[in-house]
């Protein structure tokens, strides 16, 4: 069984539980409940506060933890990055008040700057010769300069309408983060191969995304211009009609993609050999859930006539990776 720590509230932890779902890694999280088992799934859930999970995963609490890199940052823990999970952006930077005159770094020189990550502020000035008063503050840190409690700010910056809100203007970018997997150094073997396969599907969640199915009718005869236009498939499934029609169909099917391939789901091996299959090949899987959307006007050439066909949106977020068995019984 593997522990994963993630925070308890937050949008980092609507960014982890729904990366969990796409994974088809149930968890019925609850209000009252800290530690939750996955109900398909070898994994353990600790709701914990950001700022104690890299501590948490160091010390063995937890074997693997999702945290912002503001936090890992800050804490300075023993505990190796494994992934980089590419959401939950955002980045820790200097504001000074709107009207203040700004030439360069020397402006922070004998001024209190307030913060909640006071250990990245001060690697950060010491390393640029910077003398500054930091005044550590656990909340609300950007009415600071307003009420006169410090000269500047240091904090994370999302959009910046914080910012604007408390006539501040950012100034310096110090660090950009993003959501890491981080993990103890000392998970045995069995461990080893539960989270690498759980890296596993968080990759082909990611290989999913922004990755949609066309499917049309066409003739035969503009096949070509059709792939030449479509970006990002090798090549395309070509099914003929099963009556004498100058017309090619691609159905409707659960389609696989990788970067530079297509898979149609009767070509792929049994559902419990999937994983077997990837030790051969160097491609990652996914899957879209389509439909048609019908339209009656032209796009290649006047041989289209009256309709086409493609697909819109994706009717659900989940990209499941190889437990596919829910999938079929909607087509």
């Amino acid at each position: 069984m593997l522990r994963i720590a993630i925070q308890s509230k937050g949008r980092l932890y609507e960014d982890c539980m729904n990366l969990l779902t796409e994974a088809d890694i149930k968890v019925s999280p609850s209000k009252r409940t800290l530690l939750v088992q996955s109900t398909n799934f070898p994994l353990e859930v600790l709701f914990l506060r950001d700022d104690d999970i890299p501590q948490s995963v160091a010390s063995g609490v937890a074997d693997i933890g999702i945290v912002g890199e503001n936090e890992y940052e800050e804490r300075q823990e023993n505990a190796q990055i494994i992934d980089r999970l590419g959401f939950s952006k955002c980045r820790l930077s200097l504001a000074i008040p709107k009207a203040a005159n700004y030439e360069g770094l020397e402006w922070f020189n004998g001024k209190k700057i307030a913060t909640s990550y006071p250990g990245i502020l001060k690697r950060f000035l010491n390393k640029n010769n910077i003398h500054a008063d930091i005044h550590v503050i656990t909340g609300s840190v950007e009415i600071s300069p307003g009420i006169g409690l410090a000269d500047a700010i240091f904090d994370i910056v999302s959009s910046g309408s914080t910012l604007v809100h408390n006539n501040l203007k950012e100034v310096e970018v110090v660090i950009k983060s993003e959501a890491l997997l981080i993990g103890n150094l000392n998970m045995d073997e069995e461990k080893h191969d539960i989270l690498n396969e759980m890296l596993f599907r968080f990759k082909a969640v990611r290989s999913a995304q922004d990755k949609k199915y066309v499917m049309m009718n066409a003739p035969k005869d503009k096949l070509a211009d059709i792939a030449a236009v479509l970006p990002g498939i090798k090549s395309p499934t070509i099914i003929p009609l099963p009556v004498p029609l100058p017309h090619t169909v691609l159905p409707p099917t659960v389609s696989f993609f990788s970067d530079n391939c297509i898979f149609s789901s009767q070509n792929l091996l049994p559902l419990c050999n999937i994983q077997q299959y990837f030790k051969y090949t160097s491609f990652a899987v996914s899957v879209n859930y389509i439909f048609y959307v019908h339209f009656k006007n032209n796009i290649f050439s006047d041989t289209f006539n009256s309709h086409r066909a493609y697909m819109a949106n994706c009717l659900s977020s989940c990209h499941v990776l190889y437990y596919l068995s829910k999938i079929y019984n909607k087509y």
